[in-house]
């Protein structure tokens, strides 16, 4: 039977209501923002118990399982309000904790936290692997999302982003699409994105976007400063894998001077069109026989389209590919 849930707020006026079906999804209807540190009134099948909302750290849920601002066994869909969490710094603990598909189109979700003596506690978007139900999709195409400090700003299977702002500061992955339920790719084909992954004295600092199998960025704009490759596409065994595709948008990112940081990387192929990219402190390198340069490609690299494509860093190489360099059409500049 399907389960009935309402909360009010303390003029009995009912802001939100949910429904979870046979199938353990939740369907969720917000009338308001549900704001921090204020009482509302939550009704499930009847029964009534009062609760302050944003208060505290959230340290684990009961049973010992991983805590979360928000929790589903099924699907999370946001179209308005704004969801606030502040989570404790456990490296278990994620604002956003689903098995299914969390599919964002508006409204504001805020996530940030302060463990003792930190920042950077873990408050992100994550679809954990190994689940038994939902496709692990995360899809935004509006609204703003910011994650103030985190461990990993988001990671799922496949990451599809159409839209809206999200700005992610983090100590590891801003983003991160890997997982074995099927191909692990991330999607970048509008929104304006800002992602920060590491830095500040954070020793923990690792690759900006990151895809396992692929990314494709085909417009938006994308800022990347991370203190290792700000994009980074894994996969040597396939060679319709490992790619990075950036056809269309204004990408511009930054990395650290560290011997072997990667503006782009990609395993198998990296190819640019219709585009400007701008890249700077591609890192430093010592032999050009080692895999160190601003845009890496360990196969195939191609420029092609009007794009243009303007290199500024303390690299030794600007560009570097153990296979084939082919630019057909467009501008490259490299300094």
């Amino acid at each position: 039977m399907p389960s009935r849930s309402t909360v009010v707020d303390d003029a009995n006026k009912t802001i939100a209501s949910y429904t979870v079906n046979a199938d353990g999804d939740t369907v969720a209807v917000a009338s308001t923002d549900i704001k921090s540190g204020s009482t509302y009134k939550v009704t499930v099948n009847g029964t009534t118990t009062e609760v302050t909302a944003g208060t505290g750290l959230t340290e684990g849920m009961a049973g010992g399982g991983p805590a979360g601002g928000m929790r589903s066994n099924g699907d999370i869909t946001m179209s308005g309000g704004t969801v606030e969490a502040m989570i404790s710094s456990s490296p278990d603990n994620e604002a956003v904790d689903l098995d299914g598909t969390l599919t964002f189109t508006g409204g504001t979700m805020l996530y940030g936290g302060t463990g003792t003596g930190a920042t950077f506690d873990n408050a992100y978007v994550k679809l954990p692997s190994g689940v038994k139900q939902g496709d692990k999709v995360i899809v935004i195409s509006g609204g703003k999302i910011a994650v103030t400090s985190s461990y990993e700003g988001m990671q799922a299977n496949e990451i599809d982003i159409d839209g809206g702002e999200t700005t992610i500061s983090s100590t590891d992955d801003a983003v991160n699409a890997s997982g074995s339920y099927k191909t692990p790719i991330l999607n970048i084909t509008a929104g304006k994105l800002v992602f920060l992954a590491g830095g500040d004295g954070l020793d923990t600092i690792k690759d900006g976007l990151v895809g396992h199998d692929s990314v494709h960025i085909t417009d938006g704009t994308v800022n990347v400063s991370a203190g290792d490759d700000a994009i980074e596409s894994n996969q040597d065994n396939d060679e319709n894998k490992g790619l990075v595709e950036i056809t269309g948008g204004d990408v511009t990112v930054a990395t650290g001077t560290e011997d072997g940081n990667h503006g782009i990387s990609a395993e198998r192929k990296l190819s640019s069109a219709n585009n400007s990219i701008n890249l700077i402190d591609g890192g430093t390198i010592a032999d050009t026989d080692e895999e160190k340069a601003a845009i890496y490609a360990t196969h195939d690299l191609t420029f092609k389209g009007d794009g243009v494509v303007a290199i500024n860093g303390d690299s030794k190489d600007a560009v570097y590919t153990k296979d084939d360099l082919k630019i057909k059409s467009g501008t490259v500049f490299a300094k």
